[in-house]
């Protein structure tokens, strides 16, 4: 590995291998806090959370403590995010966001998450926008977007989301049963007299 490479005389070679090692190191504690998130089992998700912590202390290590380095404020971001603490989590990766030129899709979906977590679903709508234009592949933003969406009570911007998709993807699970909860909520919306189907079915998305 890159990150355990011993360093080299200063030369283009040591140089060259010194670039490589901070993104090395954060690209680790991308891969262990971003499977924390999806983990559902508690064990297995604290075992990833350590992973990412242990990878972030290199990094930090690499940038020498730099709390303002944005690799290092990008990490304790995603890191908190991982642990549940999103309100520190939003503040680093809002932080991330604002002083980069360049974020990624990931950076502006993890800020999303957080906001979202934190109450703030509008603006978690607008991290996700950008998240999609930096990535216009990523499925699951535009689930999530629309996921927030219905959450708002806003059918029309949900269907919108979900109609730049490519029609191969409206038979994915996810996503179908995204398109059955706007019709729902849209004929609901009409409606004076509500069905218990149809009332659980809001209810579902409402938590979302």
């Amino acid at each position: 590995l890159v990150i355990d490479a011993p360093q080299q005389t200063v030369c283009i070679e040591s140089v060259e291998q010194f670039g490589l090692r901070v993104p090395s190191a954060l690209f680790l504690v991308e891969l262990s806090a971003g499977s924390a998130l999806e983990e559902s089992d508690e064990e297995a998700k604290e075992s990833l959370i350590e992973a990412a912590k242990e990878s972030r202390d290199i990094l930090a290590d690499f940038v020498s403590n730099n709390a303002s380095n944005i690799p290092l404020l990008y990490a304790d971001g995603i890191v908190a995010l991982a642990e549940g603490n999103y309100a520190v989590a939003t503040s680093k990766l809002e932080k991330v966001l604002y002083n980069n030129p360049k974020p990624s899709s990931l950076q502006y979906r993890y800020a999303a998450i957080g906001l979202a977590e934190t109450g703030s679903n509008g603006l978690a709508v607008d991290r996700l926008a950008k998240a999609i234009v930096a990535d216009p592949t990523k499925l699951s933003n535009y689930v999530l977007k629309a996921r927030l969406e219905l959450k708002m009570k806003n059918y029309d911007m949900a269907s919108r989301t979900l109609s730049k998709l490519p029609l191969k993807a409206k038979s994915v699970p996810q996503v179908s049963e995204l398109l059955d909860m706007i019709a729902m909520g849209r004929t609901s919306s009409t409606e004076s007299v509500f069905t218990d189907e149809t009332l659980a079915f809001i209810a579902k998305a409402e938590k979302l």
